[in-house]
């Protein structure tokens, strides 16, 4: 038992180390690595173990019970030798199988550690296929799904061509049946019209030849009434001529002519009861002080204080070179008993205090218009006698002109000029010239008119873009209108500007609503307002083209935004002139009280209040609602039920400013 202790405890030591790195967990975890390291050292151990059992002594069946204090049995030489040469063997022996068990451990711990480090590379290398392989099924797998991807999107595409298909041919289905219904209502109207209209030629054809036949009647009795008469003045006029020729000739009364040397006229102020005296003279033309020289000029020897117009202009220009080339000398000569007709008014000093453009007009006449000047003259010697002058107060006169030199003595000079050249009429207000102003502006002429984004209407007038809407304009007037209009290079001047902008408001929207945003415009103060102004004019030509298709029935008449567009601009110019009220206390003002604006006119003055500091939100609102009517139907069109299809100036308010009124 002693000699096998060791080896048993060699074998466990081995069988420890296998079972810790040898022995797999599971059988699914055997491999070729295990098969091969297994067989070998299980077949060794075995045959080893054999061996090492045959070599070692047998051991007694039964040892003998010790014998209590017995001798030891005395051995021979030769029992002793052989009992120490067995220890000796034993020994060797078992250091034999101690070298051979450790030699034996340590092949297993290398066998174990190239087992690990095989299985470790094995395990690496199936690792890698793994991945290699779930990296192809991945692949594979995002194939199927991309394919899958792709199969359902044809599948959708095809269906949707198929439904766009369906739906296109449902459309055209649809268009089809309704130009068929169309037509088939058209060829209804277009019958009940002609009905219409034969109806009417017939009742007009009759009631024309009901008035004929009363014309006719009419006539051969005023032709028999107008034969009466006729011999009636006959009769009357033979009985006169019969008196006449029984009675001898009366001598017609020459005129009588103002006494010789008492050449005073009178003349009337801009107030009647003021009354002027003032001597005829005959003075050389070229003795006269003018504003100006022939050349436009201003004269530095003339007192600027007497002359309250602009005569350099370009427009004062013109005016004296028409006046020049249509001359009447009688506008110059004859006493109109006014400050501003007749002949030039002057003082002791030679000035002319009114009538420095005719004055300019007889040089420039006797410069260029040689005809004119000679007529003049001939008239002038002509009305001696009437202003109270003889021919020797032409003597020794070198270009005569008529005069009339002030005798009543005025307190200030410049305020005569003033009165002098002031207009003898009561004015007509702006709105009233905005009345007349607007008949000038044809569809044609405002279709010319160009404003370009972010320009106001007055820079864009002065442009030459707009040169011919204002030659339009202004060729419409007299030439000493149209001087008043001018700036000295010719362009408009701000009277013109605002007259212009005011017929065109009149003109765009007819009645009180053109007069209300004109009057609004050119009143207002407000900042909001200007950039109202500034964003309406703009988009007038298409406002213009707007409200003529509604006024002449091409659109629904309801479509006219005009009225509700300048009646809530003349409330927002009111409340920002005003303090103490917002458009939003307005709007919400009890219903109690008397509202001068309708539901819709207070939902456009809101949306005006938020816009008003954008010209161009201003200007995309107008322009879209012009274009919004332009594209409505015509009010005849109806749909299957017979209901008019053309929409109302709310909806359209709603669709361009994406607001939901409550009475769309």
């Amino acid at each position: 038992m002693s000699t096998l202790a060791p080896i048993l405890d060699a074998i466990g030591i081995i069988i420890s180390t296998v079972w810790i790195y040898l022995v797999p967990d599971t059988f699914s975890d055997v491999t070729l690595v295990h098969v091969a390291i297994w067989t070998p050292a299980i077949v060794g151990m075995l045959a080893g173990t054999w061996r090492m059992l045959q070599r070692s002594p047998s051991a007694p069946a039964q040892p003998a019970p010790p014998i209590v204090n017995a001798p030891a049995p005395k051995l021979n030489h030769r029992q002793r030798y052989a009992q120490i040469k067995r220890i000796a063997v034993d020994k060797r022996l078992l250091q034999e199988e101690e070298e051979r068990a450790q030699k034996a451990a340590a092949q297993a711990v290398a066998d174990a550690a190239h087992a690990d480090r095989v299985a470790a590379e094995r395990a690496q290398r199936e690792q890698a296929r793994e991945e290699a392989k779930a990296q192809r099924a991945a692949q594979q797998a995002a194939e199927r799904d991309r394919q899958a991807a792709q199969r359902v999107k044809d599948r959708q595409e095809a269906k949707a061509q198929r439904a766009a298909q369906r739906e296109k041919e449902r459309e055209e289905a649809k268009a089809q049946k309704l130009a068929q219904q169309a037509a088939e209502r058209a060829q209804l109207a277009a019958q009940r019209e002609k009905e219409r209209e034969e109806a009417k030629a017939q009742r007009a054809a009759q009631v024309a030849a009901e008035r004929a036949q009363r014309e006719a009647q009419r006539s051969a009795e005023q032709s028999d009434r107008a034969e009466r008469r006729r011999q009636a003045r006959e009769e009357a006029k033979a009985q006169r001529a019969a008196e006449r020729a029984t009675r001898p000739p009366r001598p017609r009364p020459a005129p009588r002519p103002r006494p010789a040397g008492d050449p005073v006229t009178r003349a009337f102020g801009a107030d009647p009861s003021r009354i002027y005296e003032f001597r005829y003279r005959v003075v050389s033309l070229d003795e006269l002080i003018t504003s100006n020289t022939d050349s436009g000029s201003i004269n530095p020897e003339y007192d600027r204080a007497l002359q309250p117009r602009q005569r350099d202009r370009a427009a004062s220009r013109r005016q004296v070179e028409h006046a020049a080339k249509n001359l009447v000398p009688e506008a110059l000569i004859w006493d109109f008993k006014a400050l501003d007709k007749g002949a030039p008014i002057i003082g002791s000093d030679r000035q002319v205090e009114s009538g420095n453009g005719r004055t300019m007009a007889l040089r420039r006449a006797r410069m260029e218009h040689a005809d004119k000047w000679a007529a003049y003259q001939e008239t002038l010697r002509a009305n001696l006698l009437a202003v109270g002058l003889s021919e020797s107060d032409l003597a020794g006169v070198e270009s005569p002109v008529l005069v009339r030199e002030r005798l009543t003595e005025v307190a200030d000079r410049t305020a005569f000029a003033r009165e002098a050249n002031a207009p003898p009429v009561l004015q007509m207000s702006t709105l009233e010239t905005a009345a007349v102003d607007a008949n000038r502006i044809t569809a044609d002429l405002i279709a010319r008119l160009n404003v370009r984004e972010g320009q106001s209407i007055d820079q864009a007038l002065r442009t030459k873009a707009n040169a011919d809407f204002v030659r339009g304009f202004i060729g419409t007037m007299s030439e000493n209108e149209s001087a008043l209009l001018l700036r000295k290079d010719g362009t408009l001047a701000q009277s013109g500007i605002r007259r212009i902008k005011a017929a065109m408001f009149v003109r765009t929207f007819e009645g009180d609503s053109g007069e209300r945003l004109a009057e609004t415009f050119l009143e207002a103060l407000d900042n909001d307002i200007k950039n109202f102004e500034t964003g309406l004019s703009a988009s007038l030509p298409v406002l213009s083209r707007a409200e003529y298709l509604v006024a002449t029935g091409q659109r629904a008449a309801d479509l006219s935004m005009a009225d509700d567009i300048s009646r809530s601009l003349d409330m927002l110019a009111r409340l920002r002139e005003a303090d103490g009220l917002t458009v939003e206390e307005y709007v919400g003002q009890s219903s109690l009280f008397e509202r001068e604006t309708t539901d819709f006119q207070d939902q456009l003055l809101v949306y005006f209040d938020e816009i008003g500091r954008s010209p161009k939100k201003i200007r995309e609102f107008f322009g879209a609602y012009a274009s919004a009517v332009e594209d409505a139907p015509h009010p005849d069109q109806r749909d299957l039920f017979g209901e008019s299809i053309s929409p109302s100036k709310e909806q359209l308010f709603s669709r361009i400013t994406g607001r939901k009124l409550a009475l769309v």
